[in-house]
């Protein structure tokens, strides 16, 4: 999954094969297991980018079907009623 094109992971994370969170944890597994040889990091934010990684995931959770039609039946504007 790390070889992957970016275009390629959000193909992905439309269709529920990945989600950001594990991608950054694969991420943060090879600089664990390359970087005392490698050497290419200052610091590693772990926490950080498992939280954003977790923030991209709930931002970008799918709007349940009985939620959007709500939204367009109250011509609410939300998200999830664009175009109602």
């Amino acid at each position: 999954m790390i070889q992957q094109p970016i275009h390629a992971l959000a193909d992905a994370y439309r269709r529920g094969d990945l989600t950001p969170t594990a991608v950054a944890e694969a991420y943060l597994a090879r600089i664990d297991a390359l970087d005392g040889r490698v050497r290419a990091y200052l610091t590693i934010v772990r926490e950080q980018a498992l939280a954003a990684a977790r923030e991209s995931e709930r931002r970008c959770a799918p709007v349940p079907r009985s939620a959007r039609w709500t939204a367009r039946r109250s011509r609410s504007r939300t998200c999830c009623a664009r175009g109602a």
